[in-house]
C-alpha cells in the first residue's frame, strides 16, 4: 500500500509564486495608472503596439505640420446596382481618412443605372461657413456626391441611410473630450448628426440621407502639458510597471508548473 503523496516543499513553492505573482500584477496596474496621472502621454491603451499612427493628412494644415503635410485622398467609387437596386459595398480612400458604407438598397428602382457613384473631395473648412455655436473643425471637410452610372443622372436622396466614417486628427491645440460630424448641402448652413465618437480611434460615424458635405466638429479643450521632470517620472513608472508584469508573469507560469 503506497504512502499518500505529501504536499510538502512543491505545493508550498507553488503558493508562494502564486502569491508573489499576484502582487507583481496589482504593483504593475498601481504604477502603470498613477503614471497616467502624471502624464497624459502614459495614457495609452496597453496594446496599441508599437507602430504608430499614420499622420493625419490635411487640407489647411497647421502651420507647424505644414512641412510634412501630405495631400488628403478623395476618388470616385462605384457600387454595383442589379435589378435597380445597389447591392451592399464599403468604399474607403487611399489613406483611409473617409470610409462610406452603403446598405443594400441605398439606390432602389433604378433599372437602367449599372452603378451608384460616390465622389468624395477633400476641402478646406475656411471655404465653408463656421460652424454653430463653439464648435471647430477637426481636420478636413469632405463633399460626398452621388451619381447613376452610365446616366450621369444625380442623386437627390439614399433609398437607405449612407453611413460616413471619418478619421479626425488631434494635435496640442487641436483636442476635445467629444466630437460630431455636422452636414451641409452646400456649405453655407450646417446641420448636427447624430454621431457615434471613437475617441481613441478618433474617428466619428453618422447615417447620411442626403450627399452633401460632412466635417467632424468639437469645442476645443486644453491639454495640459507636462513639466520634463514629470515626462520623465512617468516614463520612469512605465518602466518599472513593464518590469513588474513580466516578473508577476514569471512567477504566475512557475505557480502553474509547480502545481
Amino acid at each position: 500500500m503506497s504512502a499518500p503523496r505529501s504536499a510538502g516543499p512543491s505545493g508550498a513553492s507553488a503558493g508562494r509564486a502564486l502569491a508573489w505573482g499576484l502582487a507583481a500584477a496589482v504593483a504593475w496596474a498601481g504604477l502603470a495608472s498613477w503614471s497616467g496621472a502624471w502624464s497624459p502621454l502614459a495614457r495609452r491603451p496597453l496594446l496599441d503596439g508599437l507602430v504608430p499612427a499614420a499622420a493625419y493628412r490635411w487640407v489647411e494644415p497647421p502651420a507647424e505640420l505644414a512641412a510634412g503635410n501630405r495631400p488628403p485622398a478623395g476618388g470616385t467609387f462605384r457600387v454595383p446596382i442589379r435589378d435597380g437596386t445597389t447591392r451592399a459595398e464599403v468604399v474607403v480612400t487611399d489613406d483611409g481618412q473617409v470610409t462610406l458604407i452603403a446598405r443594400e438598397g441605398v439606390v432602389r428602382g433604378a433599372p437602367d443605372a449599372r452603378a451608384l457613384e460616390l465622389t468624395i473631395t477633400p476641402l478646406g473648412p475656411s471655404t465653408l461657413a463656421p460652424l454653430p455655436g463653439e464648435l471647430v473643425a477637426f481636420g478636413n471637410a469632405y463633399r460626398v456626391e452621388a451619381g447613376l452610372a452610365p446616366s450621369g443622372a444625380p442623386l437627390e436622396r439614399f433609398a437607405e441611410r449612407l453611413d460616413v466614417i471619418l478619421l479626425y486628427p488631434a494635435t496640442a491645440d487641436l483636442h476635445a473630450t467629444a466630437h460630431e460630424i455636422l452636414w451641409s448641402a452646400d456649405g453655407r448652413a450646417w446641420a448636427r448628426l447624430a454621431t457615434m465618437d471613437a475617441p481613441a480611434q478618433q474617428q466619428a460615424q453618422a447615417s447620411l440621407e442626403r450627399p452633401g458635405i460632412v466635417v467632424v466638429g468639437g469645442t476645443p479643450a486644453p491639454i495640459v502639458a507636462a513639466s520634463p521632470g514629470a515626462s520623465r517620472l512617468a516614463i520612469a513608472l512605465l518602466v518599472a510597471a513593464g518590469c513588474l508584469l513580466l516578473v508577476g508573469l514569471g512567477f504566475l507560469l512557475r505557480a502553474r508548473g509547480g502545481a
